[in-house]
């Protein structure tokens, strides 16, 4: 909450860890490192995702610039960010398989290094190498937030799924998210919404109608 802006909190969170992934490729192996190279951005809305699409085009970039002056990195140690993604309804249908295809790719094989989605990814998006994730803010109900959270970390044996979450300190929700962290996901599973219920669906159909039948007929 101290930080002046969001903004900021963005740009230094994501160059930081960012770069570090890039540094710990030049000790480990690319097996590992692959499967906490791709950051995947998770947003409520596509206002906020457009807002730190930007700053990855501009103060990301920079930032990551910055630390590799401050910490006296040699230009193979920094990392750069050399291709990012929409997984939105901003882009077309029929461009989604693409991004998808470029989220599978490898390290070896040009990967994503940004992938930024709203819950277009929140189901049905398998990606096993997916292991590194910030959400932004807390989603709408628990349902989505265990749905999104649970894109990253999928190869178990390969290591833990990774993921920071960056609250708004203007949000009520955000903030008493926040304050009750640790307690709200010992029992996250306790706070999942009652799914609705479709009308006129063939299920609840034959499970309701013939209350609605006998009601007619005694009244």
């Amino acid at each position: 909450p101290g930080y002046p802006s969001a903004q900021t909190a963005i740009v230094r969170t994501y160059a930081a860890a960012i770069q570090k992934v890039g540094e710990l490729r030049q000790v480990s192996d690319d097996a590992d490192i692959d499967y906490y190279w791709t950051v995947l951005g998770y947003f409520n809305s596509i206002r906020e995702l457009g807002g730190a699409s930007s700053l990855v085009h501009g103060d990301i970039r920079e930032r990551l610039h910055q630390i590799q002056h401050r910490e006296l990195l040699s230009a193979n140690m920094k990392r750069y960010i050399r291709d990012m993604k929409e997984l939105t309804s901003r882009i077309k249908s029929t461009s989604i398989p693409s991004v998808l295809k470029k989220l599978e790719a490898s390290i070896d094989n040009s990967p994503l290094d940004v992938c930024l989605a709203t819950n277009t990814i929140a189901t049905g998006v398998d990606v096993s190498r997916l292991g590194f994730m910030f959400i932004h803010g807390q989603p709408k109900t628990t349902a989505e937030y265990i749905q999104a959270s649970s894109r990253v970390g999928r190869r178990v044996p390969q290591g833990p799924g990774l993921i920071f979450t960056l609250y708004s300190p203007t949000k009520p929700r955000d903030k008493s998210q926040y304050e009750q962290f640790q307690a709200y996901h010992e029992r996250i599973y306790s706070n999942v919404e009652p799914t609705s219920v479709t009308p006129f669906s063939i299920n609840e159909r034959e499970r309701g109608l013939h209350a609605v039948l006998i009601g007619l007929v005694r009244h």
